[in-house]
């Protein structure tokens, strides 16, 4: 069997996995129960997404298109405007609600 796709954890092993199931390539899934190997750390690049050599170039075209569709979903968090601002009022209250109890704890 042939390598055709490194996945980043078991969930998206398994969703590599059943998208190429469901499109009839026969496929498995090879490292899923590794990932805890190391102990506490987590073990990086050992779930492998393996079909026959004869399936490789379709499974590989199939799980490019994969990538490119959820890229935007997998953006990192906090890139937003919205988000930064969620963020430095979220931090302006947590001081303001500090500064209060603090204030009101010294006058008891």
């Amino acid at each position: 069997m042939e390598c055709v796709y490194n996945a980043a954890n078991t969930l998206e092993g398994q969703l590599a996995l059943a998208l190429l199931k469901g499109v009839g390539i026969d496929a498995r899934m090879d490292g899923e129960y590794l990932q805890g190997g190391i102990g506490e750390l987590q073990a990086l690049g050992i779930i492998r997404i393996l079909v026959v050599p004869d399936d490789a170039a379709k499974a590989q075209a199939i799980l490019r298109q994969w990538d490119q569709m959820r890229a935007p979903e997998s953006a990192a968090p906090g890139q937003s405007p919205r988000s930064v601002f969620i963020v430095v009022v979220g931090v302006v209250l947590g001081v303001g609600v500090a500064l209060l109890a603090m204030m009101l704890s010294a006058r008891a």
